[in-house]
């Protein structure tokens, strides 16, 4: 299966949003991704920008019309994640997706290591 390419400004907004944050720059399905304690917390999948929230959290971002649980192969959806409207996503608004990835990993240690 081919995927797209993450467009530049695409990746720039994720580069901006986790800045400064104590997380792991890694590559997830060929795009880059946050980790914290080994586990994906965020990522892109092409021009999607997605976030693994809490229950709570993941109900209130999902009301937000244009917002969709992550379903990078079709009919499989990634319930933890969530994928960011183009209203919050757009391009110069790293800022507002800084504060929800402060939420996005609370993943304690003890629960990675159980990998």
């Amino acid at each position: 299966m081919r995927f797209d390419k993450s467009p530049d400004w695409v990746v720039s907004l994720f580069d901006a949003a986790i800045e400064g944050l104590p997380l792991q720059r890694r590559k997830m399905f060929g795009y880059p991704a946050g980790f914290a304690n080994g586990q994906m917390c965020c990522g892109l999948f092409g021009k999607q920008f997605f976030l693994r929230l809490g229950e709570n959290d993941r109900g209130e971002l999902l009301r937000i019309e244009g917002a969709s649980e992550f379903d990078p192969m079709g009919g499989r959806p990634m319930r933890e994640y969530v994928v960011l409207p183009d209203s919050i996503r757009g391009a110069g608004r790293a800022s507002i997706l800084v504060n929800p990835l402060y939420r996005v990993y609370p993943v304690p240690s003890s629960q990675a290591d159980r990998r």
